[in-house]
């Protein structure tokens, strides 16, 4: 019987140790939309229009290094050539810091630190799809 409750106890918490997190994940467009205002100075949220950076319209799912009319970073070229994919993990890490994930890449900007900040930009990336 202490066996089970044991067994019991410990799945219950970590279904509740995971509930954070995957809320987490799922962003708030409307807040990831004000915070994307920032990034705005740098990339565009039209598909016809490169900045300092390229456009971000449809980069979820996108291979890196590869959006028509941006001249990309040997670096970030490379990474795609070696297989980068913008899903919402690696979104996740070049947001949190761009060289880490990225070295040699022209992003200047050193990254955001707060997950649910991060989570809150994919969320309206994810809805400027093309």
């Amino acid at each position: 019987m202490r066996a089970f409750l044991r067994t019991v106890s410990i799945s219950t918490t970590v279904f509740l140790v995971s509930l954070p997190s995957a809320q987490a994940q799922t962003g708030n467009v409307a807040a990831g939309e004000r915070l994307f205002k920032k990034c705005l100075i740098c990339h565009a949220e039209s598909v016809d229009e490169a900045r300092r950076g390229p456009s971000l319209v449809g980069i979820v799912g996108r291979k890196a290094g590869v959006a028509d009319g941006y001249p990309y970073s040997e670096a970030m070229r490379a990474a795609g050539a070696a297989g980068l994919v913008w899903d919402e993990d690696e979104l996740a890490a070049f947001i949190k810091s761009p060289q880490a994930k990225v070295k040699g890449s022209w992003m200047s900007f050193s990254g955001v630190s707060r997950p649910k900040d991060i989570s809150d930009v994919i969320a309206y990336l994810k809805q400027l799809a093309r």
